[in-house]
């Protein structure tokens, strides 16, 4: 998931400082409107609205990681 960028700006910049010869970017989920860091999601299965979203491995406090789809969380 690419929410707020930070974590792939930093990626993207060190391997530019390696000198890669071409960086793509494939993430299963974009949040472009959480971005805080300009960066660019080059190929994207969904783009999601600002939801908090679980499941398939993503968790809210250690909870639902382990369900088999992607499900959105919400406030009571």
């Amino acid at each position: 998931i690419v929410d707020t960028g930070t974590t792939l700006a930093f990626l993207l910049g060190t391997l530019a400082s390696r000198q890669a010869a071409s960086v793509r970017v494939v993430s299963l989920l974009d949040k472009p409107g959480r971005r805080v860091n300009q960066v660019r999601v080059d190929f994207a299965g969904f783009t999601v609205q600002n939801l908090f979203v679980v499941g398939y491995g993503m968790d809210h406090a250690e909870a639902y990681r382990h369900l088999p789809d992607i499900c959105v969380l919400e406030e009571d």
